[in-house]
């Protein structure tokens, strides 16, 4: 497969093969500029426009040099391929990467790189709806006492890491993109993503500090190498803790729990999500604090509460203690 030419730390640059990559490329660049979406959001932008591109070229005889003359029923062909020859993708994988090609076209008629959208009309079926698959009360608690032991750097870390995850719902990026000084122990809150658009401040509860002050009164200062990190989690070298450092750490301490499912840190999102709501906050409240940027996004939770999900408690209080 062709790259597409685009790397989020470089400006963009056109690759030999199809004669109008440049205009991918320079749609990922808006996507990650003007628009602020994630890297990641952009690399699966990226992966799925350079399918399509792969196809047009399969398809296409004479090669097209113009993103003009490609047809509707071109576009029609590809999501029949995707949704026939790939038996493999769920609806919502085919879902995704019909609306990156639709994003696409809609940028090109925006930029006036072509006279009209012959996407406009590819219809995309949504993926019904399910119900995020979570954790049982007794496993969560299993889980968030699985950091014991003796009281080394690691394990204040850990501890605090798995009570922050459980107790906010942070996304991934968000957790191990925080900063000590996005911490505000006093006043029992901290600042989340507040160079994006997600950004907002998130209420902490009692446990959940008491093991952020263990981990950054004593833990933190023993991983310490550099005065200068500004880093909250740090690994065994004094640097920020990566993406698949956080997913080794959870990993490990959901087998130590002896939980069956394969547990990811979007998992313990859902189990926020669905616990703050069991708990009596509002849908617009959790919406907030997830950060989601529609209400239909949150809505999905409301099923697992309807389902009848207990309430989370610890020692007989209410892990979540809502505030406004």
């Amino acid at each position: 497969m062709l790259a597409v030419g685009y790397n989020t730390n470089e400006c963009p640059v056109q690759q030999p093969g199809f004669p109008v990559r440049d205009q991918i490329a320079q749609f990922l660049t808006q996507l990650a500029t003007e628009r602020t979406r994630s890297t990641r959001t952009v690399a699966a932008y990226q992966a799925d426009l350079a399918q399509f591109v792969d196809f047009v070229e399969q398809q296409s005889a004479p090669a097209i040099h113009d993103w003009a003359t490609v047809t509707p029923a071109l576009l029609a062909d590809y999501r029949t391929t995707l949704q026939t020859q790939q038996p493999d993708y769920r609806l919502s994988t085919v879902t995704r990467k019909i609306a990156a090609v639709k994003s696409f076209f809609a940028y090109l008629l925006q930029t006036g790189v072509i006279p009209a959208n012959p996407a406009q009309s590819l219809s995309i079926t949504k993926a019904a709806r399910q119900t995020p698959p979570t954790i049982s009360k007794a496993e969560m608690l299993r889980l968030l006492q699985a950091p014991q032991g003796q009281q080394t750097a690691p394990t204040l870390r850990d501890k605090a890491l798995l009570e922050l995850l459980c107790a906010t719902g942070l996304q991934i990026t968000e957790l191990i993109n925080l900063n000590v000084g996005d911490l505000d122990l006093a006043n029992q809150c901290l600042a989340c993503a507040a160079t994006t658009k997600r950004a907002r401040t998130l209420p902490l509860y009692p446990r959940t500090i008491a093991a952020l002050l263990a981990y950054v009164n004593e833990g933190r200062q023993d991983l310490l190498r550099d005065r200068s990190e500004p880093a909250l989690w740090l690994n065994l070298r004094g640097e920020r803790l990566t993406r698949q450092g956080l997913w080794l750490i959870v990993k490990r301490y959901v087998a130590q729990a002896g939980i069956a499912l394969k547990v990811t840190p979007q998992i313990l999102r859902h189990n926020f999500a669905i616990h703050q709501l069991q708990a009596g906050a509002s849908l617009q409240t959790v919406r907030r604090r997830l950060g989601h940027a529609r209400l239909s996004s949150t809505r999905v939770y409301t099923q697992a509460v309807n389902q009848g999900v207990a309430e989370l408690e610890i020692d007989s209080v209410p892990f979540y203690q809502n505030r406004k």
